[in-house]
């Protein structure tokens, strides 16, 4: 099942751009996915010290493998 996608910005400073433009080089990898990643493991973790399930994360990352496997063909 396709999930449906949404557009967000967010105002970064220079400095966290720098190094975020370091890692996506490191590891090949664009700053969507990156951040993406970073959030969902963020979400995670406030939402497990809250009590909340996390199960509907599950879907994104099973996705995100596919496209990845993908790639590397």
């Amino acid at each position: 099942m396709k999930q449906k996608v949404v557009t967000i910005s967010a105002q970064i400073s220079a400095e966290l751009e720098k190094a975020l433009n370091m890692v996506c080089d490191l590891e090949e990898r664009s700053k969507s996915y990156l951040i993406k990643k970073a959030l969902e493991k963020y979400l995670q973790n406030r939402l497990h010290e809250s009590g909340i399930s996390t199960e509907f994360l599950k879907a994104s990352r099973s996705s995100d493998e596919v496209v990845a496997k993908k790639k590397k063909k």
